[in-house]
């Protein structure tokens, strides 16, 4: 779950909001829960803050626990994990026991932006390219949840075996004989009995 805005407001200003601005509940609840971004959609929000409506930030729960040995650890679901360090202000960002990201000399200030990248972590699908015109979306295998990432591989089992020699081909070094023994090989024609 990636952080979102949504404000709330009574049952009372939802149906004001609904008259004023000739629509449906639906439309102010799209305009409310930031899923609308249409000028009418922005001028129902500020007449909900006007009238009362609160703005709130949508998050993931998180648990955060000062330890004896002088860490602070913020444990978010998706097994992402925040930890800082409170003798030299470092902190790691782990996601399953890996460091994905570290800071060093941390300000309390900056942590917020810490925080909301480790929202972004949560079990979120990793798009590389969205569909566009007849092209296809991509996604990180990887970042799928368990259920979907198995029946990918179930329906295309070489992918992790691809995905698992990856290292094994990035560490073959290129001999350079042999590249331009190939490079300048040159296939000869065969002739067949009877054509020129």
């Amino acid at each position: 779950m990636t952080p979102r805005k949504q404000i709330e407001v009574s049952k009372q200003t939802r149906e004001m909001l609904v008259k004023y601005f000739e629509t449906t509940s639906v439309s102010v609840w799209r305009a409310l829960s930031f899923r609308d971004n249409s000028p009418k959609s922005q001028r129902i929000r500020r007449a909900a803050e006007q009238n009362g409506g609160v703005l709130l930030m949508l998050t993931p729960a998180m648990e955060t626990i000062h330890d004896a040995d002088n860490f602070m650890r913020q444990y978010l679901p998706g097994g992402v994990l925040i930890e800082c360090n409170k003798n030299n202000s470092h902190v790691d960002l782990l996601k399953n026991g890996k460091v994905v990201k570290s800071w060093d000399n941390v300000l309390l200030k900056n942590l917020k932006e810490i925080q909301q990248e480790a929202v972004k972590l949560c079990g979120t699908v990793q798009q590389v390219r969205r569909a566009c015109y007849g092209s296809c979306a991509l996604y990180v295998v990887e970042s799928l949840p368990v259920q979907y990432r198995a029946e990918v591989y179930r329906r295309y089992p070489d992918i992790k075996e691809q995905a698992e020699s990856k290292p094994f081909v990035e560490s073959v070094e290129p001999d350079g004989k042999a590249m331009q023994f190939f490079a300048d090989y040159v296939i000869l024609p065969t002739y067949e009995k009877g054509k020129p």
